[in-house]
């Protein structure tokens, strides 16, 4: 049930927000697990909300840990699995695949989506391809703008609609504003959300 950095030593980054929702941990805690207690101060994930939506069950007063753990357990019956698979491919697969140029359309299911992207990253990674890091600073910009405790704090502002982010970006993108910048200046995304909404 347990992915494999389920079990990884946690990032400091992790243990910086634990600390805020005043969480204590004891002994060695692993990356999953600090993961799940971060967890219960967040909302659900899209690809878990997706998973328990598809099955009918309510996501009313979940946390992110709750969630993704009935999810977990609804994928263990190997007939709901199948269900699961057959299920549109989620917002996340079809950004990435987008990001490379691959063709996304509606019949692109959640397990095709997902056996296109291992094979696609497989393939980048032992090429060393920079396109890769071009996609993780920009995932690691959309992931920034989904941390509603960063934004409050440090940009002072709310977390943005998905679509109006990806519009964001995608605008800076076509004036040559590299996703690097992007990542090491957020206030540049911020600025031009702020302009978008006004």
């Amino acid at each position: 049930m347990f992915p494999s950095w389920y079990f990884q030593e946690p990032s400091d980054r992790q243990l910086e927000r634990l600390e805020r929702e005043n969480g204590r941990v004891e002994g060695k805690p692993t990356k999953g697990q600090v993961s799940d207690m971060i967890g219960l101060f967040e909302q659900p994930e899209p690809d878990s909300i997706a998973i328990l939506k598809h099955f009918k069950v309510s996501t009313a007063g979940m946390n992110q840990t709750l969630a993704r753990h009935e999810a977990a357990m609804l994928m263990r019956d190997p007939e709901k699995r199948s269900a699961a698979e057959q299920r549109p491919a989620d917002p996340d697969q079809r950004d990435f695949m987008s990001f490379f140029g691959l063709p996304v359309t509606e019949g692109t299911t959640h397990a095709v989506a997902k056996r296109v992207i291992s094979i696609l990253l497989a393939h980048l990674e032992e090429k060393d391809d920079p396109r890769l890091d071009e996609w993780r600073s920009y995932e690691s910009v959309v992931e920034a703008f989904d941390d509603k405790e960063m934004l409050a704090e440090e940009l002072e502002i709310k977390r943005p609609a998905a679509s109006l982010l990806r519009q964001a970006i995608e605008e800076l993108k076509a004036e040559g504003i590299t996703f690097g910048t992007m990542e090491s200046e957020p206030e540049v995304v911020r600025d031009r959300l702020l302009k978008l909404k006004s």
